[in-house]
């Protein structure tokens, strides 16, 4: 499909600095992932470096970005696999769950178990939020041998909005509609944070393997696709945990 009579490529090559050898390949991905997610991103860096991007900087930001949020859907899966496993292996059956737990479960979960008195039938159903409300409505021992590093209760939406944002594939180094995360006495809202509350709510065995990977993102992979151009990602925008 030509989708180029119908696109202003000039709106986004106005707005960074680009070699006429990389013009062909910055079409290819302009027609993939859209100009106007192009121009997010050059804006997005020009203000955080104070100056013009290259191609290549906006080019491998959107790279990096993909692959952080690639990571982070791997360590989200694993937390909620635990959840749904420490609940239904301790509560079989609806009617066994603490007292408030079940008002959580949703209907739309509730009719794709097809009624199913089962825990786990209606937990694998449920939304990721439903799910968090059940865990962090459960007793305090119980709470505590599921998530026994994390302090307090009031970053359980900080979790849900960065599930969500990653679900919904959406460019995510620029912290847009994350929640405010605090892990001390100041309230942050910002991409570090939001991945530290998540790997505080990890299994023990999983925090460091999600640490490394976070924090290796960064580093130059080859290029793995005919159009992809070098790798040159500004250090301003790596995430350090």
């Amino acid at each position: 499909m030509n989708w180029n009579k119908d696109m202003d490529y000039d709106s986004f090559f106005k707005l960074v600095k680009i070699k006429p050898e990389e013009i062909e390949s910055a079409k290819v991905y302009l027609n993939r992932r859209g100009i106007q997610e192009h121009i997010n991103v050059a804006n997005y860096l020009s203000k955080k470096l104070g100056r013009t991007p290259t191609y290549c900087e906006v080019a491998s930001t959107m790279r990096y970005d993909k692959r952080i949020r690639r990571i982070l859907y791997k360590f989200l899966g694993y937390l909620e696999e635990n959840i749904r496993a420490y609940i239904s292996n301790k509560y079989p059956l609806e009617k066994d769950l603490p007292n408030g737990c079940s008002k959580f479960i949703g209907k739309d979960a509730r009719d794709l178990a097809k009624n199913s008195n089962e825990t786990f039938d209606l937990l694998s159903y449920d939304l990721f939020s439903n799910l968090v409300d059940v865990a962090y409505h459960l007793p305090n021992n119980d709470f505590a041998m599921l998530f026994p590093n994390v302090k307090t209760k009031a970053n359980k939406k900080a979790l849900v909005s960065l599930r969500n944002k990653i679900g919904h594939n959406k460019f995510i180094l620029d912290h847009k509609y994350l929640y405010n995360v605090t892990p001390g006495s100041e309230a942050k809202k910002d991409l570090s944070s939001s991945i530290n509350n998540l790997i505080i709510h990890l299994p023990l065995e999983f925090r460091k393997e999600a640490k490394k990977e976070i924090s290796d993102a960064f580093l130059k992979h080859k290029n793995n696709y005919k159009y992809q151009v070098f790798w040159s990602l500004p250090r301003k925008i790596r995430i350090i945990l």
